[in-house]
This record gives structure tokens, sequence and C-alpha cells, in this order.
């Protein structure tokens, strides 16, 4: 029996325009419901995740920043698992020879010593996408993207106040560097280097990957992975996916996720996770039926 979903947000839970779609919210509003617990399990911070669900009034636990963080539905942390100095200073410094304009997620928020390239990246980035410029301003309203809680000017002094450091992010246009700069950073120990989007590199501490990080914190509230069902998109998803039984890759995933997954569902366009939902529900519905 299902006790804990855990989805993906971006290109997963969240349709092509980023938002929460009614289907999915009534999915999940039902899963509560029936007793069944829904996770957030996404390469965001907090802040990037708490208001759309705030609005909608689901209240869930978030596994963040790829596992290096989770927290419970107010943001009180719950476990973390940051960059060590060492390597933070490391893959700091490859980045600044790239030049690839990143920021690092702390636990002060998001820091960037390359704001204006940042946020000029993200803006192209979403134009890929098909997005209009009103709606990428809006989104970086509502969001934490392209918009930083503090900016610096040299990233190796700030290291100097011993920040946590959760997770740093890059971005670029050239798909031979970024796969350069992914080759130098996978090449160091203790990291896990992945990405969510074709265009970015995510940089955490081995351990802080999605499926590893929930599956600690499945023994710790004395779930069975079988009890578990996880769905996913990126390259940032294929732990979730590796680990997991009930693993689900929408139709608009990698190919790598699909060929991981246990089992496959709509995109996220087409309300892919609530599909499976309402599945699961109609199942639990039954069997509490038969039972009576």
């Amino acid at each position: 029996m299902i006790k804990l979903v855990a989805c993906d947000l971006d290109g997963t839970l969240l349709d092509e325009n980023h938002q929460l779609s009614q289907r999915n919210i009534q999915a999940i509003q039902r899963l509560h419901k029936a007793g069944i617990n829904f996770m957030v399990a996404t390469g965001r911070n907090y802040q990037s995740v708490a208001p759309m669900f705030k609005k909608e009034g689901i209240h869930c636990d978030c596994l963040l920043l790829n596992g290096a963080l989770i927290t419970d539905a107010y943001g009180k942390r719950l476990s973390h698992t940051p960059l060590t100095p060492g390597i933070a200073e490391a893959a700091l410094r490859i980045l600044e020879e790239s030049t690839l304009p990143y920021h690092m997620y702390t636990g002060e928020g998001i820091v960037s010593s390359t704001p204006k390239q940042g946020r000029a990246m993200f803006i192209r980035h979403m134009r890929k996408q098909g997005m209009r410029d009103k709606e990428i301003h809006e989104l970086m309203e509502t969001s934490s993207f392209g918009r930083y809680d503090r900016e610096i000017d040299d990233p190796f002094q700030y290291l100097m106040e011993e920040p946590i450091i959760y997770k740093l992010e890059a971005f670029g246009d050239d798909a031979q560097q970024l796969q350069s700069v992914r080759m130098q950073l996978s090449g160091m120990k203790q990291t896990s280097v992945t990405n969510s989007v074709a265009d970015n590199i995510e940089i955490t501490a081995s351990d802080a990957q999605k499926g590893l990080a929930l599956k600690k914190l499945c023994a710790k509230q004395g779930l069975h992975p079988d009890e578990v069902m996880v769905f996913g998109d990126s390259l940032n998803d294929l732990s979730m996916m590796r680990e997991f039984r009930y693993s689900f890759a929408m139709a608009n995933a990698e190919d790598i996720i699909k060929e991981a997954a246990g089992y496959q569902t709509l995109s996220n366009a087409a309300h892919g996770v609530a599909h499976v939902l309402e599945q699961l529900l109609e199942a639990a519905t039954e069997k509490r039926v038969s039972n009576l």
C-alpha cells in the first residue's frame, strides 16, 4: 500500500508555464484526505516552493535542493547534507575559471557573484521554452528564479564567513562548454553533478541526491521503499527512479529517466501526475469498500 508520494516539480508536477494545474491540486488534496502523504522532491529552495502550495492550502514536507535539505511544511529543517568547505571551494574555482554565471544556495538564501549574467541567462532559458517576457517576469516575481538574497563581489572572500552551502548551480548556452565543465566537476570526489534542464549544472554533496535522501528519510519514518511512489523527468530525478520500485517517468522525461523508471505516465502538460494519483485513489477506495 502506498503511504507516501514524492514528486518533482518542474517538468513533472508543474505545467509548461511552471504552474500547478487544478487537476494536480485536487489530486494532492484527495491524497491527504485518503491518508496518503505528499512530499515535494525538487532542486528548488523552500522560498520558491512554499508559496505555490500555501496558496492552495496544501501543507507538505519538502525535499529541497536535490536532497541537500529536507524541511517540514513550515520550513523547519528536518535534515541537511551541505557541501564541505573544501569541496565547495574546489567546485567554485572550476566555475570561476569557466566564466559561466552561477549562484549558491546557502543557509542564508541564494547568493550570487554574477547576478546580472544570471538574470539574463534565466530569461534566455525561459524564452527558449516558449515563455513570453511578461510571463517570465511574473515567474521571477513569484519565485526565487533570477532573484538573489545576497550579491557578492568575491566568492572566495565569502567562503571566509564559513557559510552553509547546499548547492551550486551554473547555466550556459554553449552545450560543449557545459559538458566540459560537467566533466571537470564530475572528476571531484564527494560530489553529485547533475542537471534539471539541459542548460544547467547542479552540484551537491554525493549523498545529497533525491533518491538517497528520500530513502534515508523513509528509514527514519519506518516506511518501506515499496510504500513510496515517486515521479520525475530530469537527470536530478535519476536516483529516485533507481531507488524506488514505484517510480514514474513523465512522457516528456529524458530517455535515461524513462529507462530507469518502473513505469511511465502522461506528460506534465497532460497532468501525468494526477493521471496516476487518480488511479491510485480509486484503487484505495475500492479496497476500503471491499473490506467493509
